[in-house]
């Protein structure tokens, strides 16, 4: 199993732990069908990174909230009634969107050439989360 190194979210656990803290098996296994659904319904315009390239009109990736908490505490700071999960979604879809914008989409999307990433995947952004969180806090509607 890989393990994110430095900052926020640097024990990420497996995708198999059904129990214990950390634990995201359970949402694993609801996902996996979801993602048999969407790939049934979107064919070959659908790509799953980074297993397969980034070339298709929708490209489903993994990402982790955890890499921009302090922009999404700062979030919920200086709005609070906010729900954590709607603050964490939409800083972490604006950012993707800033870096797709800026032509830093593809840095995000890095993955290292490592046999594990066959089995267990990757993390947008897990290479620059630093960049990540710069792009979070540069969020409008969650401030």
């Amino acid at each position: 199993m890989l393990r994110a190194r430095g900052g926020p979210g640097q024990a990420v656990k497996s995708v198999w732990q059904l129990y214990g803290a950390g634990a995201v098996g359970s949402q694993v296994l609801v996902g996996l069908p979801m993602l048999h659904r969407l790939a049934g319904r979107f064919g070959a315009a659908l790509s799953v990174w980074p297993f397969e390239p980034v070339e298709a009109p929708v490209t489903l990736a993994e990402i982790y909230p955890a890499m921009i908490g302090p922009e999404v505490a700062g979030a919920l700071a200086a709005r609070p009634g906010q729900i954590l999960d709607e603050v964490q979604m939409r800083l972490m879809a604006e950012a993707v969107l800033a870096a797709e914008e800026e032509g830093e989409l593809d840095a995000l999307l890095a993955a290292p050439c490592v046999p594990e990433l066959a089995e267990e995947a990757w993390i947008l952004g897990a290479v620059a989360p630093g960049r990540l969180r710069t792009l979070a806090g540069l969020s409008r509607t969650c401030r």
